[in-house]
């Protein structure tokens, strides 16, 4: 993988990670996991949370562009040529990400 790719994701990781910690727990500690999976055509990466899930305003599918976590999440997704499915755990959140392993 080349250096520029491997910034791109971590980048990605890094929002979803920060923004879990930042929004899913504000008022109490809590965990955020990762996982990275490998096949022979793609990556998937998993960023979950337990916390209190996303408000209906932040939904990344419906915003006009009001959560900048968000923007740039979708910016980055789309800079990779990946998928990003959102798993509503209630409690919490997950992201998945889909991302062709040569690209």
């Amino acid at each position: 993988m080349d250096a520029d790719r491997a910034i791109q994701i971590a980048l990605l990781v890094n929002e979803l990670v920060t923004n879990a910690f930042k929004h899913a727990y504000p008022d109490i500690s809590g965990a955020v996991t990762v996982t990275a999976r490998t096949g022979d055509d793609e990556i998937c990466l998993e960023i979950s949370d337990r916390g209190k899930g996303l408000p209906g305003e932040l939904w990344p599918y419906e915003s006009d562009g009001r959560s900048l976590g968000m923007r740039i999440v979708r910016a980055l997704v789309q800079q990779l040529k990946a998928e990003l499915q959102i798993v509503d755990q209630r409690p919490g959140t997950g992201f998945l990400i889909r991302l062709p392993r040569n690209s």
